[in-house]
Parts: C-alpha cells; structure tokens; sequence
C-alpha cells in the first residue's frame, strides 16, 4: 500500500515540479538578495550590529547562507528524473522547511516586545522585506502542497481499486 501511494506522490509531483522549482529558486534568490542587503547595510554603516545584537546577526547570516544552500541543492535536484533525485529533493525539502521554521522560530521577539512595538512585526531578523514576505508565505504554503499532493495520491490509490 505504501509502495503504491508513494509511486502515485512521485507521480504528481513530478506533474507539479515547475511549482516546486519556482518556489525553490525564488526562495534563494531572496535568501541571495537578503544576504547582498545586510552586506550593504553593514558596509556603509560601520558600527551596525550593535555590541548586543552581534550574536543574533551571525545566526541570521549562518541561518541564510543555509537556507541559500539547502534551496539551491534542492533547486538543481529538480530538474533530474530518478527516483534517487527526488528522494533526495524531498529530504532537502524537509531539511529546509525545517531550517525555515528553526529561522523563524529563532527570530520571535522576546516576550513583550509586541506590548513595546505593536506595529513593527518582525518575522525573520536581520533579513531584506522581501526574504521576510516570502520565507513565510514559504512556510505556510509549502506543505499545504505536500498535504494536498499527499491526499490526491491516496484518491487515486483508492479510485483505482474502485475500477
């Protein structure tokens, strides 16, 4: 049963992969653009981060060059056909999701800060608008995919032995 299901998963997502690789380079794209921002930032303004903020800096950057990393391999694993390369694509996947989430996790102000800045809702730290919008549209959409690809496998499992 297992075999079956994972055969009709492969199948539709191979049939959906331009989603899959659409949402893998633009993630990397603005993880690449985030990184060119705080690079910028830095360089013009000597004295940023603060003392206190070093720390949570260099876990932004050591959090993107990953999240770069992890979706460029994934990107370049898409684009090939074996049942190899998408085992491999999927476990990126899930290793990204996850560094996703542990950045985003990571970046939740400390408790009361939203009593202090109402306004000011920050999603990941230290990262360009564009990496924030789209890292959490990242999080949220993604395995709604992997749940609706899941659930149509089991349909056609189910609709075939129906036949």
């Amino acid at each position: 049963m297992f075999a079956k299901w994972f055969n009709e998963y492969q199948k539709l997502s191979r049939k959906t992969r331009f989603i899959s690789q659409f949402a893998a380079f633009t993630v990397l794209i603005f993880s690449l653009l985030s990184l060119y921002d705080v690079a910028r930032i830095v360089h013009y303004n000597s004295d940023y981060p603060g003392n206190e903020q070093l720390f949570e800096f260099w876990i932004s950057i050591i959090f993107q060059v990953l999240i770069f990393i992890l979706f460029t391999l994934r990107f370049g694993l898409l684009f090939f056909e074996s049942s190899k390369s998408f085992w491999l694509s999927e476990i990126l996947s899930l290793i990204g999701l996850a560094t996703l989430a542990s950045f985003w996790w990571i970046s939740r102000p400390p408790l009361g800060y939203y009593d202090l800045f109402p306004n000011d809702l920050i999603v990941f730290r230290y990262t360009s608008r564009s990496m924030e919008g789209y890292g959490l549209y990242y999080l949220l959409l993604s395995p709604l995919r992997k749940f609706t690809t899941s659930i149509f496998a089991i349909i056609k499992i189910f609709a075939k032995k129906g036949e």
